[in-house]
């Protein structure tokens, strides 16, 4: 997103739909959805936290590793992601509901 430029409602739901069904969102997401940089997809991130829409998944501790919690840790084919400050967040209800409010 270029400077000056907001983030529409749309856009917003968009995301939070594709959090839904992947069951989490991250900077990756937001780039490939919003075609921005590592660094605005991170910037969108923290203020949509910063408002309350999503959580950071490891209890906001950079060092946490949110692998520990998935039911799919021992099969996941995936290095655990402990100490690489991972980004991983989930939506809030407040963020779902301002969603399904829009749609209706």
């Amino acid at each position: 997103m270029k400077p000056g430029k907001k983030l529409s409602p749309e856009q917003l739901c968009q995301l939070a739909q594709a959090a839904r069904r992947i069951g989490a969102l991250g900077p990756g997401l937001v780039q490939a959805l919003l075609h921005v940089s590592r660094e605005e997809a991170e910037a969108l991130l923290a203020l949509l936290e910063a408002q309350g829409l999503i959580e950071r998944v490891d209890g906001g501790n950079r060092a946490g590793c949110p692998c520990t919690g998935c039911p799919l840790r021992r099969i996941c084919p995936l290095p655990p992601l402990r100490g690489r400050g991972t980004g991983v967040y989930r939506l809030s209800p407040r963020l779902l509901s301002l969603c399904s409010r829009a749609k209706g």
